[in-house]
């Protein structure tokens, strides 16, 4: 019954495990919390890949410039049964993959383009990055 329960509870997780998401950015947002003079809206050109919910080596030799993540491993944040307005993911460098999905869509079903931010915070500020990822599933 124990593993019956860690299968349910980590089945999104193999599901993802077996997907390349291909994001790329190209709208930077700063809301400076202790100087708003500073916050803002930027163009950029950075994109990151992850594989089996690592980042991909094709993105960590990146120069930081365009290399839009630090984090080498991502965790999916919610169930499989959850009917999806976004999907998101925690990187290990503390960033936040927010992938938008089609309501009542389940993790199981999505494939396809979707609009996307990639969200760091600390005490200074609250980044954001806005773009677009593609999922694609291995069979």
């Amino acid at each position: 019954m124990k593993n019956l329960f860690l299968l349910a509870l980590f089945f999104p997780q193999f599901v993802l495990a077996s997907a390349t998401m291909n994001c790329h950015f190209d709208k930077f947002h700063q809301a400076h919390h202790k100087n708003p003079a500073l916050s803002g809206y930027a163009k950029i050109d950075q994109s990151l890949e992850i594989v089996d919910l690592k980042t991909s080596k094709n993105t960590l030799t990146l120069d930081g410039s365009v290399r839009a993540t630090n984090s080498l491993h991502w965790v999916l944040l919610e169930n499989e049964n959850w009917e999806l307005e976004s999907l998101n993911l925690a990187g290990d460098f503390g960033e936040l993959l927010v992938i938008e999905g089609t309501q009542g869509q389940k993790i199981t079903e999505i494939e396809g383009w979707y609009e996307a931010l990639l969200v760091e915070v600390s005490p200074l500020s609250t980044n954001t990055r806005l773009g677009k990822c593609v999922i694609r599933k291995r069979t």
